[in-house]
């Protein structure tokens, strides 16, 4: 199995040796609160490496964090707080309505270091959130409801990351394009069994874009 350094190195993404100790903390972090919490379900460390933090940073190949960033439905902070470690320029803002799991993230980011972060925990609804320049959510909701919700929260210039799995891909590729007006599909990627898209804003309209005639 590729370890997470050649995956970094082979595609062009940040390496160094803080971002491995950042790394190695964070997967001590989660394994201790594992036991406890069912973070992440039953995992190794080196499952934890290869299978989450690749998972996650498929995203940042599709299209590399910036600016604000807007993570929803964060749980045990994926992806989030792995692209805060590659990406520390960010700044970070989590949704996690759970206490418990909000608790959890807000201890990360304090150990982690990551300070330029904040961790919500409400249901993303209830919050009244705007002008982020990256949108990301893992499993949160199917494309076409995340990508309805999500646009309303995008910068003019910012973009909504769709993470899905290789199952919907007949929903990605046929359905999308027809059900998200004001919405442009930027490109798509498929590595290690996620699909990631990318979509930018199509003009200043931010009202519901979801088109139920289909």
């Amino acid at each position: 199995m590729i370890s997470i350094k050649t995956f970094c190195l082979s595609n062009s993404l940040p390496w160094s040796e803080k971002i491995e100790e950042k790394l190695d903390v964070y997967v001590n972090l989660l394994l201790k609160f594992n036991k406890t919490m069912n973070l992440i379900g039953p995992m190794s460390a080196e499952e934890i490496r290869t299978k989450l933090f690749i998972d996650s940073l498929v995203a940042a190949i599709a299209e590399p964090p910036k600016g604000r960033v807007l993570d929803v439905g964060s749980g045990a902070g994926l992806p989030g707080i792995v692209l805060a470690i590659f990406y520390p320029e960010i700044h970070l803002s989590v949704v996690e309505p759970r206490r418990k799991r909000a608790d959890f993230l807000s201890l990360a980011l304090r150990t982690l270091d990551i300070n330029d972060a904040a961790v919500f925990q409400k249901r993303v609804e209830m919050l009244d959130l705007k002008d982020y320049d990256y949108v990301i959510a893992k499993a949160f909701r199917k494309p076409v409801e995340w990508l309805a919700m999500a646009q309303k929260w995008m910068a003019k210039d910012g973009v909504v990351v769709c993470m899905h799995t290789d199952e919907s891909d007949m929903e990605t590729s046929l359905v999308l394009k027809k059900k998200i007006r004001h919405l442009d599909l930027k490109l798509s990627i498929s590595k290690k069994n996620r699909e990631v898209s990318v979509f930018t804003i199509q003009d200043d309209e931010k009202a519901d874009l979801l088109d139920t005639s289909l």
